[in-house]
C-alpha cells in the first residue's frame, strides 16, 4: 500500500480534499466538547500533530464552514452528539508562528503586525456591529498604531465583537502560544515581552464570557504565571489527550507493515516517547521513514537549539555528564519538568 504524506500543509480540509493519507485523530474533537473546562493549555514538542488539530477543531466549529463531507467516514462521524456541534459556533484562529527580532521593540511591532492581519481578515464581517469609538481602537490596530495596551486588549476585544456579531459564543485557538517567547529568551526585552503576553492571554481568556472553549498549544509551558489562573493545563506526563498527538502503536503498526518496512527495527530504533502513560511515536520521525525507507534522525534539525546549547554552554558536571552518558548511548534517569520557568533557566 502507498500512503500518500503531504509534508507540505497542516491544513485538515486540504490534506483532506487532496486524498493525503490522515490518521484519524478525530475523537480528539469530542474530548474537547466533553473537556468540563472552558480554557485548556496542551504543550506538546515539535511536530507531532498540534497544528494539523488545530486545523481539524477549527472546520468541526467554525460557523462559517460546511464541513460534513471533510469529517465523513472519520471516527468522529459515528458521535451523533458530537455531530450537533459542527459548524455551530464562531471560531477565532491565532498563530503566533514565526515572529521574533533581536529585541523587544522590534518583535513587538511584528507581534502588531500579526494582530492586525487578524483585524484586516474581520473587518468586513464586524464593522457594523462597532460602535464609533469601537471602530477607532479597531482603526488603531488594524493600522498597527497601536501600543502595548492595544495589544494586550486586542484578542479580548475582537473575541467580544465576534460574539456580538454571530450571537454565539466563541471556539478560541491559539498555535505557538510560547513562541514569541522563547525566541526572545536572553534578549534585549524579555522581561517586557512576558509582561505583554501575560496580559495579553489574562484579559483574553479569563473570566471573558463570550467564549465557548479556548484552547492553547505550543512547545513547553512556560512558568510564572503567563497563562491565567483557569486554564487547564495537560502536559506530556498528563494522561488526557496522550494518544492525539503522535502515532500510537496501534497506528504505527499498519503503517510501517502496509510499506512493507521493518516495524522492529522503527520501534528499536525510534522507541517512542511516553506521554501520560500512552506510547507514542514521532510522525515527522515515521513519514521520513516511509518516505525514504531507512532509519535515519530525522526530528533532530526541525527547529533551533539554542536554549539546549545555552545549557550546554552554562550548565554544571551534572548536564555534561548526563549529556555524555546519552551519547555513550547508556540510559540515565531524569525527572521531569512539565513547565519550564525560562528567567531561572
Amino acid at each position: 500500500m502507498k500512503y500518500n504524506f503531504n509534508f507540505g500543509t497542516s491544513d485538515f480540509k486540504k490534506l483532506i480534499e487532496n486524498n493525503n493519507s490522515f490518521v484519524d485523530k478525530s475523537l480528539f474533537i469530542k474530548e474537547v466538547i466533553n473537556e468540563s473546562s472552558d480554557v485548556l493549555l496542551i504543550p506538546r514538542p515539535r511536530r507531532f500533530g498540534k497544528s494539523l488539530n488545530f486545523s481539524m477543531l477549527r472546520y468541526f466549529f467554525d460557523i462559517k464552514e460546511e464541513s460534513k463531507k471533510l469529517f465523513k467516514g472519520l471516527k468522529i462521524s459515528k458521535e451523533q452528539e458530537c455531530l450537533d456541534h459542527m459548524n455551530k459556533y464562531p471560531v477565532l484562529s491565532i498563530d503566533f508562528k514565526g515572529i521574533g527580532s533581536k529585541n523587544w521593540e522590534e518583535t513587538k511591532i511584528e507581534v502588531m503586525g500579526r494582530i492586525s492581519d487578524i483585524y484586516v481578515e474581520y473587518r468586513e464581517e464586524l464593522w457594523e456591529v462597532l460602535d464609533e469609538r469601537e471602530k477607532e481602537l479597531y482603526e488603531d490596530i488594524e493600522k498597527e498604531r497601536g501600543n502595548n495596551y492595544h495589544i494586550k486588549t486586542s484578542i479580548e476585544k475582537i473575541i467580544k465583537y465576534i460574539e456580538r456579531r454571530h450571537k454565539k459564543k466563541v471556539v478560541v485557538l491559539i498555535d505557538e502560544y510560547d513562541a514569541v517567547i522563547t525566541s526572545m529568551y536572553g534578549k534585549e526585552g524579555f522581561d517586557s515581552c512576558i509582561e505583554t503576553f501575560r496580559g495579553l492571554y489574562e484579559n483574553a481568556l479569563k473570566g471573558n464570557n463570550a467564549i465557548h472553549k479556548a484552547l492553547m498549544t505550543g512547545i513547553i509551558r512556560i512558568s510564572g504565571g503567563l497563562e491565567p489562573n483557569n486554564v487547564e493545563v495537560y502536559g506530556v506526563t498528563h494522561s488526557k489527550y496522550g494518544e492525539y498527538f503522535g502515532f500510537t502503536e496501534e497506528e504505527l503498526k499498519p503503517i510501517i507493515k502496509n510499506s512493507e518496512l521493518n516495524y522492529e527495527e522503527v520501534k528499536s530504533y525510534y522507541k517512542g516517547y511516553n506521554f501520560g502513560g500512552t506510547l507514542v511515536y514521532n510522525p515527522w520521525s515515521v513519514i521520513n521513514y516511509v518516505m525514504d525507507r531507512k532509519v535515519e534522525s530525522y526530528w533532530k534539525n526541525t527547529s533551533g537549539n539554542d536554549l539546549i546549547k545555552e545549557l550546554v554552554k552554562k550548565g554544571g558536571p551534572e548536564v555534561k555528564y548526563s549529556l555524555e552518558r546519552m551519547l555513550e548511548r547508556e540510559s540515565i534517569n531524569l525527572e521531569v519538568e512539565d513547565n519550564v520557568n525560562l528567567r531561572e533557566l
